[in-house]
């Protein structure tokens, strides 16, 4: 019986104890899952980006081709080199060349000949159709005297002036000189034929002429190229060729010739970044005017308010792994009206060309991915939450704040404060005003986790 006095009088002690433990603030513990979690509101700015990714490219690149077949005799840069128009670049060999520069030279001088004489002929046979003019002028005005003589012939023939033979001879004259004429007028004919042969012998010289000279002009354009220059100021991104490498004339090739080296015209560098279809409408909002497709949509952004214009500064924040401390300012200068699919994928994308302004552009590598995020909507020097700290309680949104523990606990109390919220960029909430009569300051202590046991959402 003592035993059981004991047992009982020990189970009594220990729940006498778990009650003054459970019921006194002082000794209960919370879990560390369970325990509430505070922010303060601040004062600052909230930015609602819409970021895209693109590739950092020149404005252009040119691919150094050569009009010229040789071998590489020299390479006078690497990649990274900036050169300016006019810099050698690399020189091949020159011996296929020239000797291609001197047949066509001979071949043009050959065809200048041959017009020259095609031109004489022309003289000549111009001089002939005159002769054969005056033969013809000839006979015509001796016709009258031999026909005379004829018909003088026939009148005196029953007197007998004349013999038989006179007027055999006289009558051969006349016939003579009609034959004759007819000759004439055949040979000027013919002559005439042959001035046309040889006005068409001069126009065939002609185009053969044109082409020695085309010739001729493309062999020394291509001796020239046997010497490579930059065309502009630019940047070498690379070298393709190697010394004592044979390559191939862009000249008449289906290949288009063998690319000798690739620069980069850097005087504006770029990114294109691909969005999302569903954001097109924002990024055109923030757009400048010229930046937008030359549509009537333009035309009615342009007759907006001034206020409203200034609000499209199409600015651009860039992030480049290669430096990740630091940010880059850009422009949107162009976006494309037409969207794409990718292969693969579901989702429509618009191309939007950013210009890299800031002034550190010139460290960026070529080729870099870039991480590009348009502002769409912005708060300046506004009151801010962690967007954790916005909750909703009743059917309304707003904040609980801490208020002091009452009395007898240890814990903070809360109060439910409805407010009217602005933009959230994922981390931080704008509140724009709190409704009815309750106060927000910056400094006051709100909630960002509220235990369960006391969560009233």
């Amino acid at each position: 019986m003592k035993k059981w006095i004991i047992l009982f009088g020990g189970i009594g002690l220990v729940l006498a104890g778990w009650y003054f433990v459970r019921s006194n603030p002082a000794f209960r513990v919370t879990p560390e899952w369970n325990m509430p979690k505070f922010a303060k509101v601040t004062r600052g700015d909230v930015r609602v980006p819409i970021t895209a990714t693109g590739i950092i490219q020149p404005d252009a690149r040119i691919e150094v081709k050569s009009e010229a077949t040789g071998e590489v005799e020299e390479i006078r840069v690497v990649e990274g080199d900036f050169v300016k128009a006019g810099d050698v670049l690399a020189k091949l060999e020159r011996d296929t060349e020239e000797r291609n520069f001197a047949r066509a030279e001979a071949d043009l001088e050959l065809a200048r000949a041959a017009l020259d004489i095609a031109n004489v002929k022309v003289d000549d046979a111009a001089q002939a159709v005159e002769a054969a003019i005056s033969q013809l002028d000839s006979l015509v005005a001796e016709f009258p005297v031999v026909e005379m003589e004829h018909k003088q012939v026939l009148e005196d023939a029953a007197t007998q002036i004349y013999s038989s033979v006179d007027s055999v001879r006289r009558k051969w004259n006349l016939d003579r000189n009609l034959a004759s004429q007819r000759g004439a007028v055949a040979s000027i004919k013919q002559r005439r034929n042959d001035v046309e042969t040889a006005k068409l012998s001069v126009k065939q010289q002609e185009q053969t002429l044109a082409k020695a000279d085309a010739t001729y002009k493309d062999a020394q354009k291509r001796l020239s190229e046997t010497t490579i220059v930059a065309t502009t100021d630019a940047l070498v991104t690379e070298v393709r060729i190697r010394k004592g490498e044979k390559v191939q004339s862009a000249f008449g090739t289906v290949t288009g010739g063998t690319t000798l080296l690739t620069l980069a015209d850097i005087s504006k560098v770029i990114v294109v970044a691909a969005i999302d279809e569903a954001d097109y409408g924002r990024i055109v909002a923030i757009s400048p005017v010229n930046a937008l497709p030359a549509t009537e949509y333009r035309e009615q952004v342009a007759r907006e308010e001034a206020e409203k214009l200034e609000k499209r500064t199409g600015k651009v924040k860039l992030l480049v792994d290669a430096f990740p401390d630091d940010e880059f300012e850009g422009m949107i200068e162009r976006v494309e009206p037409q969207g794409k699919q990718n292969v693969g994928a579901s989702v429509i994308q618009f191309n939007v060309h950013v210009v890299i302004t800031d002034e550190r552009r010139a460290k960026l590598p070529l080729g870099a991915q870039a991480q590009v995020e348009f502002t769409v909507q912005s708060a300046k020097n506004v009151l801010v939450v962690p967007s954790d700290a916005v909750k909703s309680y009743l059917d309304q949104t707003g904040v609980w704040v801490s208020t002091p523990p009452a009395q007898g606990q240890i814990k903070k109390g809360k109060r439910f404060v409805p407010c009217r919220i602005g933009i959230s960029d994922g981390e931080n909430t704008e509140l724009i005003a709190p409704l009815g009569d309750e106060k927000l300051a910056e400094g006051t202590e709100v909630y960002t986790k509220i235990p369960r046991e006391t969560d009233e959402r």
